[in-house]
């Protein structure tokens, strides 16, 4: 019989590079709003027009506001492993041990195996990815052969509780 011990981590994109990025853009896009806008003054050398800037400033804060709501949730217990990757997953999806040949810890290249971070579909035979940062992540094979990966910032403690719930194999 399983231990009852449980894991749970939500993940977010934090990635320093991606916000600075979008801090800037979303500043120039502004910049230029208010320029062409508010002070009537066209922003660029071949201006867009009002409604183009002003919907061009509109979808990157969308976009902003969507990549900051982004988070991986994984929860891991005596029943099996739940994972949502909000707001493209709205319920959790459960998957239970008994579905479960193999389970381990394990480093992984996540642009090599799933060309980067996010929802991934796997070449290769790598199966599917769910990861927000980072390389370490909790490998799965189920016993109808298909292969998922959940993305792990905390990859001692999810070994430690599949190690203590008697589910964890080796490579």
């Amino acid at each position: 019989m399983k231990q009852d011990v449980s894991f749970s981590e939500q993940q977010w994109l934090r990635q320093k590079w991606l916000w600075i990025l979008m801090f800037g853009i979303n500043l120039l896009i502004f910049y230029g709003f208010i320029q062409q806008i508010v002070f009537d003054k066209p922003y660029g050398t071949q201006p867009t027009s009002d409604l183009g800037i002003t919907l061009v400033l509109l979808l990157m804060t969308v976009t902003t506001m969507l990549l900051l709501s982004i988070r991986l949730d994984t929860e891991v217990d005596k029943d099996g492993i739940k994972y949502r990757y909000f707001p493209f997953h709205l319920t959790t999806k459960a998957i239970s041990w008994d579905d479960v040949s193999k389970a381990y810890i394990r480093k992984y290249n996540p642009i090599m195996e799933y060309g980067g971070w996010g929802i991934r579909w796997g070449t290769y035979g790598k199966g599917n990815a769910y990861n927000v940062a980072g390389n370490m992540g909790l490998q799965l094979v189920l016993k109808n052969g298909k292969k998922l990966l959940l993305g792990t910032q905390k990859a001692d403690d999810l070994d430690r509780v599949i190690e203590q719930l008697g589910v964890k194999t080796s490579e």
